[in-house]
């Protein structure tokens, strides 16, 4: 069973944890949830009976299979190639950050770089 873990625990972060956490995306186990606000991880975390966390660090400890990114723009130009150096593939929602080109480009060649995906 490959792992999920989420960064963003507003309104469509909190979409996305029940749906995985309750089986509707298949075959993944959400392992934890990250968001800046740590009362909003905590609250998540219990309702979705995974691991909270206060760090992106503490996130990417656990090394799950995917990152989920439920934040925005600004938060992905910070976390997206720590995400990708730790191994994890990354599900970007706030695909707007992609368009500073050379951003996109650093993410990119960061990802073929350690063979790993993004998705959009």
């Amino acid at each position: 069973m490959k792992t999920v873990a989420l960064m963003g625990c507003g309104n469509l972060g909190r979409i996305i944890a029940k749906g995985v956490a309750d089986g509707l995306a298949g075959r993944y186990l959400l392992t934890a949830v990250y968001d800046v606000d740590p009362d909003a991880a905590d609250v998540l975390a219990a309702e979705c009976r995974c691991e909270s966390c206060h760090s992106l660090e503490g996130l990417l400890a656990g090394r799950p299979d995917y990152v989920v990114e439920a934040t925005a723009p600004q938060a992905l130009m910070s976390a997206a190639v720590p995400v990708l150096e730790a191994g994890s593939d990354l599900l970007v929602l706030s695909i707007g950050a992609f368009a500073d080109p050379a951003f996109l480009d650093q993410v990119r060649l960061n990802a073929e770089q350690r063979g790993r995906k993004i998705y959009i």
